[in-house]
């Protein structure tokens, strides 16, 4: 992926794509079997920036189909599409974090080794995002991608910071929602940056 005429970026996204929809599969049965909502939280944004990953092979998709002449109108909804999935996210998870902060359930104690899990995966897939050549960085698909790739790091450190506060006592259950409403909240941050910077195809 060094030098820009190997690089296939409808075959990069689409594995980045299958890469974490199978890590999002992991996440979602491990919420459920181990009884955490922030694992299922997390499960939630790994499946929405999979399929952010699936609206990216599909833009560069059109875009090479199309030509380069079309390419900003094709990437702007490409990115519109990946925001709604976004804000369908949070709305899921800030709900289901507060229910679970004001009701504590139990959560098993294995979810430390899921949530590591989700953490590796989560800086492999960013060590290849930045082996993109440069020639492909100004562009709105790239620039979306790289930032939901940041939250789901820091939405992935919240989660084995919380699954470890959780193995000192069976009274920090509460810390589950809570973990899942700061997800929700660092979704939303991504959110705000990528409205913020999004509107165009380049960045010159």
């Amino acid at each position: 992926m060094n030098k820009d005429n190997d690089f296939n970026e409808k075959k990069y996204y689409r594995n980045q794509s299958i890469l974490g929809l199978i890590c999002a599969v992991l996440e979602l049965l491990g919420g459920v079997a181990l009884n955490s909502t922030m694992l299922l939280a997390d499960g939630l944004h790994w499946l929405a920036d999979s399929l952010n990953g699936i609206v990216s092979f599909l833009v560069a998709h059109f875009v090479q189909k199309n030509g380069r002449s079309k390419e900003d109108c094709i990437r702007k909804r490409g990115s519109n599409i990946s925001i709604a999935l976004l804000i369908a996210v949070v709305c899921l998870v800030i709900h289901d974090g507060m229910k679970h902060v004001i009701y504590p359930e139990k959560v098993d104690d294995r979810v430390i080794w899921v949530a590591l899990l989700g953490l590796v995966v989560n800086l492999i897939q960013r060590y290849f995002h930045q082996r993109v050549p440069r020639e492909h960085h100004h562009t709105i698909t790239y620039r979306l991608y790289k930032l939901d790739l940041d939250s789901d790091i820091l939405t992935s450190l919240g989660v084995v910071a919380g699954s470890i506060l959780m193995r000192f006592s069976d009274k920090l259950d509460r810390i589950d929602g809570f973990f899942a409403v700061v997800i929700g909240l660092s979704i939303t941050w991504s959110l705000c940056k990528q409205l913020k910077g999004g509107g165009g195809g380049h960045v010159h």
